[in-house]
């Protein structure tokens, strides 16, 4: 997900996590045990989850 949805799900899921793959002004917040991943890099936000297609279960969407 991208766009302004992302921004408003970014803004409202709390506080920024240290991510070792990202630097300074791009920022990282999860939710969920990190199934659920948004991000700010480069002033654009987008937002990262997958399901389990069997299970229907949430999943991480994203990898380092």
């Amino acid at each position: 997900m991208k766009g302004a949805a992302a921004r408003e799900i970014f803004e409202a899921i709390g506080p920024d996590v240290p991510d070792v793959c990202l630097e300074k002004p791009n920022r990282v917040r999860k939710r969920d045990s990190d199934n659920f991943i948004c991000m700010r890099l480069d002033g654009e936000y987008s937002c990262k989850f997958g399901f389990d297609l069997v299970t229907g279960k949430s999943i991480g969407g994203s990898i380092c």
